[in-house]
Parts: C-alpha cells; structure tokens; sequence
C-alpha cells in the first residue's frame, strides 16, 4: 500500500513539473509574460524585428534559452548584432541574450517543398523563469474546433517604448469553412490554419493585421483550453478573400505548431545545438 501511494505521488509531481507551461492568469497583461522581442541593430539604434516564445527546458525549470519564433523573424538580420530581450520596452539597458543558433526542425524529406514559417532560436545565456518569463504550452493533438474556444494573438506594436495594448481575438475556422476556390487560397490543412481576427478596442470585426502597424511576424496564435495557455500557430500572412464584388474578407493564417511539436520537443529534450537538415 506504501509504495503505491509513493507512486501515486511520484507521478503527481512529476504530472506538475509537466505542466509548468502556459499557467499564466486569463489576461492581456497575464498573457505578456509568455512573449520576448528579437531585436536588431542598426547605427547603435535598436528596432524590433519579431516577436516569440519561451519553450521549457525539460531538464531545467528555472532557465530556457529556446525561443520559438517565425522562420522569416531573421532571415534579412545578421544574428550576430541581433537578440532577444525578456522586456517589451527596449533600452540599452534591458538585459539582452545573443543569439547563438537559428534551429530550423525540417517539415519534410523533400527539398522541393516549401519549409514551415517558424524556426527555434538557442540564445548564448539563458532567461530566467524566476524574472517573470512563462514558457508557453505546446499543443498535444490536433486543434478542438469549438465554440467556446479562446485563441488570441498579441498587439505588440514597433515603437521602442512598450504600451499594453488588448490582445486579438481569434477565431479560428475549420477547413469546412474556409474559401472552397483553392487555387485562389494556397493553404494546406495539415500544416496551416485560419482563422478571422477581431478587436474590441476599434469596434473591428474583420481585422487585417497589415493595416495595423503591428509586430506579426513571429506572433503566436494563444489557445486556452482548461486554464491553460497552448501555442497553436505563428502568424503567417492575412488572405484578402473576395467575398463580393465590392467586399473582401480578411482571413488571417497561422503556421500550425502541432505537426512540429515533436521537433521542437527534441531541442528541448536535450543539449543538442545542430540543426536538423
């Protein structure tokens, strides 16, 4: 009996270091301490580049140095005077992690085909998860299409000096629901997802993000789901689909993380720095 209650409690603690992710309060402000700012330089001025997420370390629950972010993030930055910065205000004297490696798992064996939009980023020092750094959750199945789902985007905008602003709603659609005319709609159901985007504050219920002067790449698609905080999707590109002729309907797409989680789970499983090509 004493060693099946030792059991018991050895797979309880062991089922709460698990869940140590995503366990931020339902809220906008809550919802920041998920998210740091790639940064670059330029004439010793910083400008924000993109904007990720902390992934959890399995062996280390106070340090991470992966962040998830978009594989475009820092395709045109040199990494060398580039880096991630715990804080949304930037100043020279936020603490700032270099950038050691750009990890970029591989969707497929075949060159041909087109390489997902996210990419891990093993930073030279680690962040701190005692500074108010929450790593987020990664999903473990498919995304549940219902109802009361709760998805939500970050309104993080370029300007040096950070302002909270309310996070995006995002309601994500099913395939049965997205724009039949495929060829007018590249999207592929197994690697993407869509969804349409609202905002309170500007009483906007067809939001197109490319007309707010916003940070989108890298911005990750939140879902809460039993009080928890998974990462489901990084922004891709908003699709303008002709509803009629004199309206259009912007249809926001994300990179779907699920089909790379057991990727990703490899970097935070072990040492390794390589990339996977």
């Amino acid at each position: 009996m004493m060693m099946m209650l030792l059991g018991l409690v050895k797979f309880n603690l062991i089922r709460c270091l698990s869940t140590e992710c995503g366990i931020a309060d339902n809220s906008d402000e809550a919802r920041l301490s998920y998210l740091v700012i790639v940064f670059g330089t330029k004439e010793h001025m910083l400008y924000k580049t993109c904007i990720g997420t902390v992934i959890k370390r399995t062996f280390n629950d106070s340090f991470s140095d992966l962040v998830l972010t978009s594989k475009t993030c820092l395709e045109k930055e040199n990494i060398r005077y580039s880096g991630v910065s715990s804080s949304l205000s930037l100043n020279w004297h936020s603490a700032f992690h270099g950038i050691l490696k750009i990890l970029e798992p591989i969707a497929t064996s075949h060159k041909s085909a087109k390489i997902p939009n996210f990419a891990l980023l093993k930073l030279r020092t680690p962040l701190s998860l005692s500074d108010g750094n929450v790593p987020i959750c990664l999903p473990e199945g498919r995304f549940p299409y219902t109802a009361d789902m709760q998805c939500y985007m970050p309104h993080i905008t370029s300007e040096i000096h950070f302002t909270l602003q309310p996070f995006f709603t995002i309601k994500l659609l099913p395939p049965s629901e997205w724009p039949e005319h495929r060829a007018h709609f590249p999207v592929s159901e197994t690697s993407q997802l869509c969804g349409t985007s609202t905002i309170a504050a500007f009483n906007d219920d067809m939001v197109d993000f490319e007309e707010y002067k916003i940070i989108t790449e890298g911005a990750p698609l939140l879902c809460r789901i039993n009080n928890t905080d998974y990462q489901y999707g990084i922004y891709d590109w908003t699709k303008l689909h002709k509803v009629s002729k004199n309206s259009s309907r912007p249809i926001t797409i994300f990179t779907n993380v699920c089909p790379f989680t057991a990727s990703i789970n490899y970097f935070a499983n072990t040492n390794a720095t390589g990339s996977m090509q």
